[in-house]
């Protein structure tokens, strides 16, 4: 059986996705993709509550309508961020998870993908197929195949993301 075109992957490597800056001045992002169209690390404060994150962290889900600030503990960072419009970062409709080398994974959404910091391995084993996943690359299937494997180093820091975009954001 051969893939449609929708389970076959797109890759978005970092590199080629121009630096935008912040609109707060306070530095730059990298867009890989978005839809509908449109070991240092950050304390977040919202209000009283503040929060460290650091690299190897838990994703963190919360409302980015409420804006919380943002400081650097030890300089520049890169983060991965999952941002989900109109009520789609409720749990149902998208997510992100670390990715276990080696471990399936099943998708909570139609459409998904991996984000790998290193270079790896990614395993379609319901259909036999695989692809090399360069570093600092989202590999993302507008169709997420049934059970996904990636292989890569234990030490690589790597996120499986899944949302349910409207169809004409997932082409």
């Amino acid at each position: 059986m051969t893939p449609s075109p929708t389970h076959l992957p797109r890759w978005l490597p970092l590199a080629s996705a121009a630096p935008q800056p912040w609109r707060n001045g306070g530095g730059t992002t990298r867009e890989l993709l978005a839809g509908p169209h449109s070991s240092e690390g950050v304390v977040l404060a919202q209000g009283d509550d503040r929060l460290a994150l650091h690299a190897g962290d838990a994703p963190l889900a919360f409302d980015g309508a409420d804006a919380p600030q943002c400081s650097l503990l030890a300089g520049p960072t890169q983060d991965l961020n999952l941002m989900l419009r109109g009520g789609l970062g409720d749990g149902v409709g998208g997510g992100m998870v670390r990715a276990n080398p080696g471990q399936h994974w099943h998708a909570c959404a139609a459409q998904g993908g991996v984000y790998s910091l290193g270079p790896g391995v990614l395993f379609d084993d319901d259909n036999g197929l695989h692809w090399p996943v360069p570093a600092d690359t989202l590999v993302w299937f507008g169709k997420v195949p049934v059970r996904l494997r990636l292989d890569v180093p234990d030490t690589t820091l790597a996120f499986w993301l899944a949302v349910d975009l409207p169809a004409e954001a997932a082409a």
